[in-house]
């Protein structure tokens, strides 16, 4: 349960969160002339950067990709 004292840390998480989603989607406003001028080499770093894991379910077809949480890793950076 969330202290009075962690309410402006929360506040400032979200604050920071919201700055982020806007340049990410600023960012892929022109990504697809940026991913198709990158070589191959490029797109494969890129992806193995971005993508933490992928899985297949070959019965039903579906495909559950997940994303690297740079959030949680600057955190316990921070936190060590």
């Amino acid at each position: 349960m969330a202290t009075n004292r962690a309410l402006p840390d929360d506040m400032a998480d979200l604050e920071r969160a919201a700055r982020e989603v806007e340049w990410i989607a600023g960012a892929l406003t022109h990504f697809g002339k940026v991913w198709g001028s990158m070589t191959d080499a490029n797109k494969r770093r890129l992806l193995r950067a971005l993508v933490a894991s992928v899985c297949v379910d070959e019965e039903s077809g579906d495909c559950t990709v997940e994303l690297v949480n740079f959030a949680a890793i600057e955190r316990t950076k921070e936190a060590a």
